[in-house]
């Protein structure tokens, strides 16, 4: 099992290289993680663990009128060149089940640069759990959920479900730290997503801790 872990900048990303398998770059953490800026990806260049860069233009909505759906398109064209492996993006309907169609063109775009896909934590506010998790099959390579629960731990059992559906690969993340991690280490899946848990003190404000990431490991490994 993989950790993945939440970074904003190249110096946090630089200081964890070597010690965790996948960096997620996203601006501003506090608000859920949004597209970061290109100055900033070109420089994940320089990373050697597997980079997923965030596609999320507003932190307004999931809900996508066409014109800030063409935004994320235009954003995507710029940055699918850049070295990177993940794109992560996620998009729903007004009645909270997922945007098949706005996924497609994204999905498409990504697959032809031969990326992957990740839908992001906009999962979480769908209704029916099971039939958006079906809903992703053949869209995307992975599912970022904390189970459409405030955590991963609280979303357990739904994760498990999940799992049952998908045929993509399922990243459990939201609030899981050193405390609680040994619960996820005997599910079938390939990465765990680790925001504050990996910081010190374990808030956004916090600092990313090699010896935070060294404790998680440990109790998977």
């Amino acid at each position: 099992m993989k950790i993945e872990i939440i970074t904003t900048n190249i110096e946090e990303a630089m200081k964890l290289d070597g010690n965790t398998n996948r960096v997620e770059l996203v601006k501003d953490f506090a608000k859920g993680g949004l597209t970061p800026d290109v100055s900033v990806i070109e420089q994940y260049e320089a990373v050697e663990a597997d980079v997923s860069v965030m596609l999320r233009e507003t932190s307004e909505t999931f809900v996508y009128d066409d014109e800030m759906f063409q935004k994320h398109v235009d954003k995507l064209n710029e940055i699918i060149n850049w070295d990177f492996e993940n794109i992560v993006f996620g998009s729903l309907n007004p009645d909270k089940t997922i945007n098949i169609k706005q996924l497609k063109v994204i999905a498409d775009i990504v697959h032809a640069n031969e990326k992957r896909l990740t839908f992001h934590r906009a999962f979480d506010e769908v209704e029916d759990h099971i039939k958006a998790a079906a809903q992703l099959n053949g869209y995307v390579d992975y599912l970022l959920t904390s189970g459409t629960e405030s955590t991963a731990e609280v979303g357990l059992e739904k994760i498990k479900e999940i799992i049952k559906t998908a045929d993509y690969s399922v990243i459990p993340g939201a609030g899981i730290n050193k405390l609680n991690i040994s619960l996820f280490k005997d599910l079938d899946v390939e990465y765990l997503h680790i925001g504050t848990g990996a910081r010190d003190p374990e808030t956004i404000d916090g600092k990313v801790s090699n010896f935070k990431i060294a404790e998680l490991k440990k109790q998977i490994d």
